[in-house]
């Protein structure tokens, strides 16, 4: 029995504890082709922002993107170090090349282009590493200016902070 009790004690506060981290800053890579500056907030306990700012690949459709994703997190076993999530927001494509053309370029469309994102994924913090890395998937709708359904992958590699850094977890 006195070996049993420390051993409820600990499991039961890393039960409680979700994530160890309060805000992780880093880079952002995706598919379709894009990388961008990316950052996560949790404003509680499970819920946190990620927020990215980037560009694509393509000096054809070249563009500058920015997300913002409400994500819901939950711990994946006790003390695992893993997490998984879910979560969505809205993303703003301004293609800064020309106009865009359609896949058949044969019709144009202004530069702005209006996106809403959804994503599921798994994120790791190795207490050792001193990295946070992530990886989502998704569909993506796009409705402005046409309506356009695909996916996204997307690999987040983060450095994670105690601190709350960022505006938006300064809210209560």
């Amino acid at each position: 029995m006195k070996k049993i009790l420390p051993l409820l004690i600990l499991s039961f506060s890393t039960l409680t504890f979700s994530q160890d981290y309060k805000s992780a800053y880093g880079l952002k890579v995706g598919f379709p082709g894009f990388v961008a500056l990316d950052g996560k907030f949790y404003t509680g306990k499970n819920v946190a922002f990620d927020n990215y700012l980037g560009t694509n690949f393509d000096f054809e459709k070249h563009f500058i993107t920015f997300n913002t994703s409400f994500t819901y997190n939950q711990t994946i076993g006790v003390d695992s170090g893993f997490n998984w999530y879910f979560g969505f927001g809205p993303t703003l494509n301004y293609y800064t090349k020309r106009e865009y053309f359609d896949d058949e370029n044969t019709e144009t469309y202004k530069p702005l282009f209006v996106r809403a994102d959804a994503v599921i994924g798994i994120e790791s913090t190795p207490k050792t590493a001193g990295l946070n890395m992530a990886l989502e998937a998704g569909p993506t709708f796009t409705f402005v200016p046409f309506t356009k359904v695909f996916y996204t992958i997307n690999l987040s590699l983060r450095f994670p902070s105690k601190k709350k850094l960022f505006y938006i977890t300064q809210f209560k």
